[in-house]
């Protein structure tokens, strides 16, 4: 298993929180952008892709590279979907 790189969203979104006192741009940034995160990939052919995260720029990245290697990916959930939400379960 090689670890290939990273997704990072712009240093403008991060200072965003210490302005707004909230994390609302972090999280909602990504969601009506995706393309907002920056992919870090070394040069290799990758067998997989695998997320290890389910924020959704991570999930994002994980589709773009799974698409551009043509390899299979997974998302690995942290947290399950239904965690704290009796109408999810």
């Amino acid at each position: 298993m090689r670890f290939a790189g990273f997704s990072q969203l712009p240093k403008a979104i991060h200072r965003s929180r210490e302005v707004l006192g909230t994390r609302i741009l972090e999280t909602l940034a990504p969601l009506m952008v995706p393309s907002i995160a920056r992919l870090e990939v070394g040069v290799t052919d990758y067998q997989a892709v695998v997320v290890l995260h389910e924020v959704w720029d991570a999930v994002y990245s994980g589709i773009v590279l799974a698409k551009h290697f043509n390899a299979p990916s997974a998302v690995l959930l942290q947290l399950p979907p239904f965690y704290k939400s009796r109408k999810r379960l």
